[in-house]
């Protein structure tokens, strides 16, 4: 048995039960994909004119029956405040958090009461719907910033999506700069709706008894209610999104120490929602593109370790997913797979030639957990998402899409690539990476030496390395990881391997140390070892054997390198940053760049 007949040959075999519930989840995801095309068309609209059916469209198409996240918000504050505030202790603001969510939560709760499995697998098919979509955006967005012409299999088979592309290749005023702008919006979208389809799902899953006879629709009505909820409850769902992504900032973050200032009128004012955007909601497809000089020795040993938590290797991670990406189905509901636990099971060790117990291990990775303490929290994001775990359960049918598993495997593979884990996974994983992480400043060091031939490079400058004209010790606040000559210029680097840490709060804590000039900081730090090797440049120099002649032409720069991406990567008048925060990927072409000007 093939993946491609899993639910024709066996799956739906003489059951009725089974005939019947396929039938339901095909219409389920069928309305869930409705919706999510029209909330992109309401969001698409509202940026951009777009071109539909031979006529241009600009401004808000939104019904004024479906509230925006932003007046959902206000409403809540209204419901909780009876006057303007100003909160400046941390446990004002966490007070206010908790009781903002607590009216939208009630109106969520209420609206998935009377059939919460029906509205699980509608959300579930506007999450596939928003990955598609998004897919397609980044492959197209590839093309035409390479300028390479767009291929048949890039081209959607989705009007809208369709659309889209057609009015931004329209003429335009600076038509790249507007493409950017819009493909950028459009990417923030994609990313805040995926983080909020998830939760929605999480919730679900964990919050309530799912029934399959639940699913069944018994009259038009029925249909009628459900595609008039779905919008609604996405829009609460994605405001509960944003509320904990401020809770988080102003707990936890960048904005920990902020006056977070609340109106009646305009919600919370303090900071502009649109920097305080995740760090970690890029798109999975930018992760994949991350090249480090280590990444297949490391995949190499730790595929034992994988192995056991698992059930199969990165390696065969790949086999599984080159059977999925194979397929070819139209989205989304010829792509359905559903069967029992045993024939999950079959499936796999068939498709990948698994053990038993093997198989076991992955069909527990990919099944969605239930009882999640706190189904809509960030704490952990690799516990939560659906785009990682993508097998339900409803009585005793497990099911999922060769849509969603195609990006699940994806996902999982990439994340291994950047050593991402689930946090109940990491005590399998940490010995192997705190050894990873002491040696990335010699990675640093090897892209820099591949790349610039004539260049000059300290690793690891100790206080007692660099000495005066009367043979005094320079004192150095803390070894400077590496310094790095080349034409003229020096930069100071401090290597920083961020992308070991495993849930969201963790991670938000090592990017604000990267980039708030604060007391103990990265930042602080950097700047006390940058301003004494240029108060001593003479002496640097002649400790790195470079001639006195370049001495008063010399450029000192501090620079910050990570392993992944990073929410700020630049200082501007927004932020309180001095030094750059550069990933290694742009690491040889910002210094080229820096070098040039």
């Amino acid at each position: 048995m093939s993946i491609a007949n899993l639910y024709e040959d066996n799956f739906r075999k003489k059951s009725n039960s089974k005939e019947n519930f396929y039938q339901v989840l095909s219409y389920l995801y069928e309305t869930g994909s409705i919706i999510s095309q029209r909330d992109l068309l309401y969001y698409s609209t509202e940026k951009m004119p777009l071109t539909l059916n031979s006529k241009i469209v600009y401004g808000s198409t939104r019904p004024k029956t479906i509230r925006t996240t932003e007046k959902i918000i206000i409403q809540a504050i209204n419901q909780i405040c009876s006057l303007d505030q100003q909160l400046f202790t941390r446990q004002d603001k966490k007070m206010f958090f908790n009781r903002l969510k607590s009216p939208i939560y009630m109106e969520l709760a209420s609206m998935i009461a009377d059939n919460p499995s029906k509205i699980l697998i509608a959300l579930y098919s506007s999450l596939e719907y928003c990955c598609y979509a998004s897919t397609f955006m980044v492959n197209w967005f590839n093309c035409y910033i390479n300028k390479e012409d767009v291929s048949d299999n890039i081209l959607p088979q989705d009007d809208l999506l369709t659309a889209i592309i057609t009015s931004l290749n329209g003429p335009m005023i600076n038509k790249t700069n507007y493409v950017k702008k819009v493909y950028s919006n459009l990417e923030t979208y994609f990313a805040s709706t995926k983080y909020s389809l998830q939760y929605g799902i999480s919730y679900i899953n964990s919050c309530y008894n799912l029934e399959l006879h639940k699913t069944y629709i018994t009259d038009k009505n029925e249909q009628v209610k459900l595609v008039n909820v779905l919008p609604d409850l996405i829009a609460l769902l994605r405001a509960l999104y944003i509320i904990e992504d401020y809770r988080l900032e102003y707990l936890e973050g960048l904005y920990k120490n902020s006056i977070l200032k609340i109106s009646l009128k305009d919600g919370i004012q303090s900071q502009s929602h649109d920097s305080l955007v995740n760090p970690f909601n890029r798109h999975i497809s930018s992760a994949t593109n991350y090249v480090h000089n280590d990444i297949d020795l490391i995949l190499e040993k730790i595929e034992p370790i994988l192995k056991e938590v698992y059930g199969l290797t990165y390696k065969e991670l790949g086999i599984l997913q080159n059977k999925f990406e194979s397929l070819e189905y139209n989205i989304p509901d010829d792509g359905l797979l559903i069967g029992t636990r045993d024939e999950w099971l079959n499936m796999f060790q068939k498709e990948i030639s698994l053990s038993r117990s093997e198989a076991d291990t992955l069909m527990d990775l990919l099944i969605q957990e239930k009882n999640i303490d706190d189904p809509l929290s960030m704490k952990s994001k690799t516990q939560l998402q659906a785009l990682r775990a993508p097998i339900l359960e409803l009585d005793m049918y497990f099911f999922s899409s060769i849509g969603s598993l195609k990006y699940s495997i994806r996902g999982l593979r990439s994340d291994i690539r950047e050593g991402i884990y689930r946090e109940k996974d990491w005590k399998n994983f940490e010995s192997f990476y705190n050894k990873v992480n002491s040696n990335f400043e010699l990675i640093v060091a090897h892209s820099l030496i591949d790349n610039f031939k004539n260049g000059i490079i300290k690793i690891n400058t100790n206080e007692k390395d660099i000495i005066n004209k009367n043979g005094q010790i320079i004192q150095l606040p803390g070894e400077i990881d590496i310094l790095f000559y080349h034409k003229n210029t020096l930069f100071v680097i401090e290597c920083k391997n961020i992308g070991m840490k495993t849930n969201t709060k963790a991670k938000v804590n090592k990017v604000k140390d990267l980039s708030v000039f604060k007391n103990k900081s990265f930042q602080h730090k950097l700047d006390k070892k940058v301003t004494q090797i240029a108060n001593n440049i003479k002496y640097v120099l002649e400790y790195m054997r470079i001639s006195n002649e370049s001495i008063d032409n010399t450029r000192t720069f501090g620079l910050l390198v990570t392993r992944s991406y990073i929410q700020t990567h630049s200082p501007n008048e927004n932020n309180d940053m001095k030094y750059d925060v550069i990933e290694l990927n742009e690491l040889c072409n910002y210094i080229e760049h820096k070098i040039k000007n």
